[in-house]
């Protein structure tokens, strides 16, 4: 067939032909647009609220969401398709699935105005600059700072400046994050530091630091220098860092909508692979979720690039693209190490294929391709601009953030949910031995946690090794090891997404309806505690809680499957090796 050349009588046609179907389609669904337009409208002239405010909303979103999940159900029973209600000449779908559709738009629409508060400044601004400064100005200057020197370079540049940090009394050692230093060291070591610097470069640190405090609150300082700084591994800084050295500190807030573009697109691309139900539960999950309290989504660089990848790394499996899917999910290992973890049931899937085949098949090579071809590009380009001894640096880093040692009343996981003993004020958890105390418990489980993980990998692979699921339906299931060994501060915990497509794929079934009900009645659960003004630790811990509970149930429905699945597989290898019977029958 022939392309259209522009301007041609056919070209036209085609274009008239696509406009009097668009005019047609709005002219059909006039009152539905009308509804979503005065609603949207409502929502841009609904007053500004407070944090706590938007939580309460969340609250009542996931209620809505799970009611909204009750009557889809109740639709799928009678008969009815969960599919776009509005495409022309679709006159055969139920009034009731085009109002659970609208209801489901509406609800995702006020939860995106609730996620930003309902506030322009929160939306189109950056606001939190100390989360920033790690992003930003680390990776800016990575090549002086690394990854132990940030907080250094800051007070001795602040000292020769505005003086804005005169009042910070302690910084973290960030070597070995043990030790909290009088900022009269860091001063001390004013010549060593500044040494790291050309003149050129020192002045124009300098000047973003300025710029960054002139803009953050003074009181929100005193906790940024005992965090734990910058842990981004170099690939990460690589794309990064050049993002940062690109734009103006002035204008950081171009780099940080990079984010808010990448979960767009995150979500029209669920909606393309999945369905417009399940992007529409998943927006509405991503504005609910309590991960996505912070970093606000657009307010930071590239917090959220590896969740994009991940969640669109199971998106690409799904439609068979492969090449695509294992670029993705290696940009997202590379991006944040852990995610990593989740190649493992593909891997699984992998050996299980060539073991039972002799042969490595295409959409396998395909797979390999991406992925290798993706990780030798951000490993081999960062290596070669910031040398192999960073990679080392990067290492160590990573083995002191993920590990007890930088334990916290932010993390979630396995370990955190062993010691929860119900504390909602800080003098509770004083009294059990504060967090320094909840720190050194997790150290002596530490063991123990990794026994565990390792357990569940090996219980993985037997589920995964006798499954006929597709790749893409097992990608989650990475979850349980990950759950088990680390406690990733609870913003990581928007993976979540990957359990919320598995279920939502199938969700007639029991399970998948137990599942949905579970993330989201986690999600109810964490945000009535923090609308209860307790401690943060008691919030986190609720997180921790709900998410063991629902894994030991899907671990339940797991192992079911697999004794089925293995019977199943039993059966079928004896009917392949039974011998026929001869028909030939000897004439008496």
């Amino acid at each position: 067939m022939s392309e259209l050349t522009p301007g041609s009588a056919e070209a036209t046609g085609h274009a008239n032909s696509h406009l009097k179907s668009c005019l047609r389609w709005m002219w059909e669904h006039a009152g539905y647009l009308a509804v979503l337009g005065v609603f949207v409208f409502i929502c841009f002239e609904h007053d500004s609220i407070s944090r706590m405010g938007s939580h309460a909303r969340r609250m009542i979103l996931g209620c809505v969401a799970i009611a909204g999940l009750h009557f889809s159900w109740e639709l799928v029973r009678n008969g009815q398709t969960l599919r776009w209600p509005w495409r022309s000449g679709e006159d055969n779908i139920a009034v009731r699935t085009k109002l659970l559709f609208l209801g489901l738009m509406m609800s995702a629409t006020y939860g995106v105005f609730n996620y930003y508060q309902f506030d322009r400044q929160v939306f189109a601004e950056v606001n939190d600059y100390a989360d920033s400064t790690y992003y930003y100005l680390n990776s800016k200057y990575f090549d002086e700072l690394g990854y132990t020197h940030l907080y250094e370079a800051m007070l001795v540049a602040d000292n020769e400046g505005a003086k804005r940090f005169r009042r910070i009394k302690r910084y973290r050692d960030l070597v070995e994050y043990k030790a909290l230093y009088p900022r009269e060291v860091a001063l001390s070591r004013a010549d060593v530091i500044k040494a790291r610097f050309s003149q050129e470069q020192w002045e124009a640190f300098k000047h973003d630091l300025n710029f960054i405090t002139g803009q953050q609150a003074k009181g929100g300082w005193g906790y940024f220098f005992i965090d734990h700084g910058y842990n981004p591994p170099p690939t990460w800084t690589l794309i990064g860092g050049t993002l940062s050295k690109l734009c103006p500190v002035e204008h950081m807030k171009w780099i940080t909508t990079v984010d808010f573009v990448l979960i767009a697109i995150m979500m029209l691309v669920i909606g393309r692979v999945f369905g417009s139900f399940p992007m529409l539960i998943a927006l509405l999950f991503y504005c609910v979720t309590f991960s996505g309290r912070w970093p606000v989504l657009g307010q930071s660089i590239l917090r959220f690039d590896w969740v994009a990848a991940l969640v669109m790394a199971v998106c690409a499996l799904k439609a068979e693209r492969r090449a695509l899917a294992g670029a993705l999910l290696a940009y997202a290992a590379c991006s944040r190490v852990f995610p990593a973890i989740f190649f493992f049931p593909y891997v699984v899937v992998f050996l299980r294929d060539v073991w039972q085949t002799r042969r490595i098949s295409e959409k396998h090579w395909r797979f390999i391709i991406g992925a290798g071809a993706t990780t030798a590009l951000l490993v081999g380009t960062s290596m070669a601009i910031y040398g192999s001894g960073t990679y080392m640096a990067a290492a160590n880093n990573l083995a002191l953030h993920g590990g007890p040692e930088s334990f916290s009343s932010h993390r979630v996981g396995l370990g955190d949910a062993l010691l929860y003993r119900g504390e909602t004020s800080r003098s509770e958890i004083n009294a059990n031995g504060g967090i320094d105390g909840k720190r050194e418990q997790l150290w002596a489980l530490d063991p123990w946690l990794k026994l565990i993980g390792l357990v569940s990998l090996l219980w993985l692979t037997v589920c995964i090794w006798h499954s006929r699921s597709s790749p893409h339906r097992l990608i989650w299931l990475s979850i349980f090891p990950l759950f088990c060994i680390t406690n990733p501060q609870i913003n990581y915990y928007n993976l979540r997404l990957l359990p919320l497509l598995y279920h939502l794929e199938n969700h007639d079934r029991y399970r998948d309806r137990l599942g949905l009900f579970l993330l989201f009645g986690i999600e109810v659960a964490t945000q009535h505690v923090m609308i209860t003004e307790v401690t943060r630790y008691a919030v986190t811990s609720t997180t921790s809680i709900g998410l063991l509970i629902y894994l030991l149930i899907m671990a339940g429905f797991l192992t079911a499957d697999l004794v089925k699945n293995r019977s199943q597989n039993k059966r079928a290898s004896e009917a392949e090796n039974a011998v026929p019977l001869s028909t030939n029958v000897r004439a008496e």
